[in-house]
């Protein structure tokens, strides 16, 4: 809750969820607006503007046999190497590999220019391929903007990881050869006559020979040690832009920002939504509001019989009707309260200070200049100006009843405005098509002058 100030007097500027609730649906407009501005922009968005990625994945799986003899046991196993040359995709040695074959310098998703270009080039491919080992197994996969372009990647680099698992296969072979030699070498030569212990040796000697032979076998033999399981093929799965999504979002976004565009909207034209609102801002005056249209018409007898209920009868003093509305409302407007009192046989008149309307002139009944007007509802309509005001109240207050006053909108003539609240001493009535604005209700807060306890009717 916050407190305004006004000629010295304080009231409470409180925003209910009621209120809140009514100024977004009275702002239904720009919400829709915002609404639809926010989805045909992230259609365009999704299907003109965002760019196109896809996914391609392809796997290798090593073999087990044709990677190590199985008689022998290889210093670095299978596993240890696919996942070796999986992490060696990440490096810039093999990122320089793959450019040799794939010119990845020059693709237009890694091109940087500058002094760090290829390391701006070999982070952005970092982030566009994933490869992960697992087991004898390893699966890559590759984001690019061209499907043709994500499948040549995908298999480039599952080819460059099997002859990586190819060239440790080999240093394996080099260096159990190397290491099997280097044991026989440094056997004792037998003799004729054996003893155990040369027995013995003669064994390991016939042991690392058969190794020998079946280790130059298998490396003869040439088999492929890592074969590519699923290469990746077209059509590729699109994975951005995902286009019903971002239409969604644009749709929730636009909802939000409309709500709270229609609230700003309200805050700075100053609404007054509510019953509440509108009767604190008088000071916890009581207030009426009536939604339709002028109270002469059939809407009239039933907001009088509201008022009658809210307030009880008023038999005696002012009411001034005025607010932000054309000059026929406000005549309208008074012309229709009157007939009600007339309905009811309370005395009534009407005082307009801004000659208003027009009807058949009377004699100069009350002098200085004050005509007396008869629009043929039988409800007399004195015209006069605002310094006359006081005199004509004066004179119509001597046979009681209910005075009538129409002042200059406070627009064009706020003083008169404060002249004839001030001589009503009785209720003020808002007219207005549209919505009652804070300025609305602050300009006639400014013409009372600090009267407390007045009563406020607002026709919305």
């Amino acid at each position: 809750m916050r407190a305004i100030e006004i000629e010295g007097r304080q009231f409470d500027d409180e925003i209910d969820l009621g209120e809140l609730l009514l100024t977004i649906f009275g702002g239904w407009r720009v919400v829709a607006s915002v609404f639809v501005g926010a989805v045909l922009f992230s259609a365009v968005y999704a299907f003109a503007i965002a760019p196109s990625q896809y996914r391609a994945e392809a796997s290798l799986r090593g073999i087990a046999g044709a990677y190590c003899p199985n008689s022998i046991a290889c210093p670095v196993t299978l596993g240890d190497a696919i996942a070796d040359a999986a992490a060696l995709v990440s490096t810039p040695a093999g990122f320089a590999s793959l450019d040799v074959s794939l010119n990845l310098l020059a693709d237009d998703d890694f091109a940087r220019e500058g002094d760090f270009a290829e390391e701006e080039a070999r982070r952005r491919f970092d982030d566009a391929v994933g490869v992960e080992a697992s087991g004898i197994t390893a699966v890559v996969s590759v984001t690019h903007s061209s499907d043709r372009r994500a499948v040549e990647i995908a298999n480039a680099i599952v080819e460059f990881v099997a002859s990586e698992v190819a060239l440790r296969a080999s240093e394996n072979y080099t260096r159990l050869d190397s290491d099997l030699r280097l044991r026989l070498a440094t056997l004792p030569a037998p003799t004729a006559g054996m003893s155990q212990s040369e027995a013995l040796i003669s064994l390991e000697r016939s042991s690392i020979q058969a190794q020998l032979q079946s280790l130059e076998r298998h490396v003869a033999a040439g088999l492929a040690v890592a074969v590519i399981d699923r290469p990746a093929s077209l059509p590729l799965e699109q994975i951005a832009p995902r286009r019903a999504l971002i239409v969604a979002l644009g749709g929730v976004l636009g909802i939000f920002v409309g709500i709270g565009a229609a609230i700003v909207f309200s805050m700075r034209r100053g609404k007054l939504h509510s019953v509440g609102a509108i009767a604190g801002a008088f000071g916890g005056g009581d207030a009426i509001v009536a939604r339709g249209n002028d109270i002469i018409d059939a809407a009239g007898h039933a907001f009088w019989q509201e008022v009658r209920v809210s307030f009880g009868e008023f038999e005696g003093g002012g009411i001034v009707v005025t607010g932000p509305a054309s000059d026929d409302m406000l005549l309208s407007s008074a012309l229709g309260l009157a007939s009600e009192f007339a309905r009811s046989d309370t005395p009534v008149a009407v005082v307009d200070l801004a000659a208003r309307g027009s009807g058949s002139s009377t004699a100069d009944e009350f002098g200085d200049g004050v005509s007396v007007l008869d629009d043929g509802s039988g409800i007399p309509i004195y015209r006069c100006a605002p310094r006359q005001l006081g005199d004509v109240m004066a004179r119509l207050g001597k046979d009681g009843g209910v005075v009538i006053i129409l002042p200059p909108s406070p627009d064009r003539d706020l003083a008169s405005v404060r002249e004839a609240i001030a001589a009503s001493k009785g209720w003020v009535f808002l007219a207005k098509r549209g919505i009652i604005t804070r300025q609305d209700v602050n300009r006639l807060l400014l013409a009372e002058r600090g009267v407390i306890g007045r009563r406020v009717l607002a026709v919305i």
